[in-house]
């Protein structure tokens, strides 16, 4: 951990610190610790290298994605949900920090977040996807390279589009303004484009799993990505709903596509994964 402060170094540097306090303070009692990135760890090198010069690979730029505990969550509802079919799906988080993941069997073949989350889907605050030469642009103009990371990673993504504050839900399920529906086709417009790709990617596709914190606000949202995916053929039961429980089935019956979602708490997925290790390693 402490090798890899320097990565995201608002995040991992809090990470050790909590590590070290907690380790200390009770060293009796087992710690867990998940990365986020490990499910990418495997991303073939086409998938996971960027072209720049071998130097610097070496020193760590690569694509590393996040948001992987939840990915493979997904992934390991869907096969509960569908008898174990699916070979071939996409996997898309919905909520501040929106992300896609293409995975096979399981295994991560590419997803949307590279070095770190700010590359991607545009996200609550952070610009998503961009030319690198702007950053040498605001450079040049006189902003730091502080200011220039606060700017593109908190500062940007839909708060800078509407000029406010506005989390996922407000997309989702807020009111219809003109600046609400803007950006909120933004977010559909980039959702859209990396299931194209990645289903591109996977040579087809039987499966398409939305997770999210918040289902009920999400159904429309999810009704109009998979609106425009009618070509591949994915077709959702014209009653679908997400009332009730934590997973559904939203495929219209005889669907070659399967389409799930599923409520994601990942402080639950993370409580789960936790007692299965330690249960593995009692005696």
């Amino acid at each position: 951990m402490e090798d890899a402060v320097r990565f995201l170094p608002e995040f991992n540097d809090m990470t050790c610190k909590v590590l070290d306090r907690w380790t200390n303070e009770l060293p009796e009692i087992p710690h867990v610790l998940f990365c986020d990135t490990a499910f990418f760890s495997g991303l073939p090198d086409v998938a996971g290298t960027y072209a720049v010069p071998e130097e610097l690979r070496e020193k760590g730029v690569r694509r590393y994605g996040s948001y992987g505990l939840v990915h493979q969550w997904a992934w390991e509802k869907a096969r509960s949900l569908f008898g174990g079919n699916v070979g071939k799906m996409v996997s898309v988080y919905l909520g501040d920090h929106t992300n896609v993941a293409a995975l096979r069997d399981g295994k991560s073949l590419d997803t949307t977040i590279g070095f770190t989350p700010v590359e991607g889907i545009p996200s609550r605050t952070g610009c998503g996807d961009i030319d690198a030469t702007i950053v040498f642009e605001l450079h040049s103009s006189g902003m730091s390279f502080r200011e220039i990371n606060e700017l593109l990673s908190r500062k940007s993504g839909f708060k800078a589009l509407l000029g406010r504050r506005c989390s996922y839900s407000d997309l989702a399920a807020g009111p219809a303004t003109v600046g609400n529906a803007a950006a909120r086709d933004i977010l559909i417009y980039d959702v859209l484009k990396y299931i194209g790709a990645f289903t591109a990617v996977l040579g087809g596709l039987d499966t398409l799993a939305f997770a999210t914190r918040h289902p009920d606000e999400s159904m429309s949202l999810i009704g109009e990505i998979c609106g425009r995916l009618d070509f591949l053929p994915v077709k959702l039961h014209p009653h679908s709903s997400a009332a009730g429980g934590d997973a559904w089935n939203l495929s219209d019956n005889g669907a070659r596509i399967n389409v799930s979602l599923f409520k994601s708490d990942i402080w639950k997925i993370m409580a789960h994964l936790a007692e299965s290790l330690i249960e593995e390693k009692q005696p």
